[in-house]
């Protein structure tokens, strides 16, 4: 019976360690990709309109990196107040003129694993 427990104890031990650790991963490539992404978003956000192909690939690839987020939130890997980190961030960016214009557009393919700006806005209350 104690060899039982301390197995199932041992296991749940193994499984949450091994889940903190795919968040760690994670958690180092969303930042790091958002890292490539910034400046070519910085730049977006001064403009009245995208016009250079980079800026709408760092757009497409920015919603893409956010419904990733999404997804792996969802699969219950991203803690919550990570998710509402991220989702005050990503309204700074998808409330902004230029990238709203492409995120209206984009969003209303079903693109995006369900995340939509009403999803985004929720996540980022506390």
């Amino acid at each position: 019976m104690v060899g039982g427990l301390l197995s199932a104890a041992f296991v749940l031990q193994k499984q949450y360690l091994d889940e903190l650790r795919l968040f760690h991963e994670l958690f180092k490539d969303f930042n790091s990709r958002y890292a490539t992404l910034n400046d070519a978003l910085l730049k977006v956000t001064k403009a009245e309109r995208v016009e250079e192909e980079k800026e709408l690939q760092a757009i497409v690839d920015y919603f893409n990196l956010c419904a990733e987020e999404y997804w792996w939130y969802r699969a219950g890997y991203i803690p919550q107040e990570v998710w509402r980190s991220w989702c005050r961030g990503m309204l700074q960016y998808i409330e902004n003129q230029p990238i709203r214009e492409h995120w209206d557009g984009e969003v209303t393919q079903g693109s995006y694993y369900g995340l939509t700006l009403e999803r985004v806005r929720a996540g980022s209350k506390p």
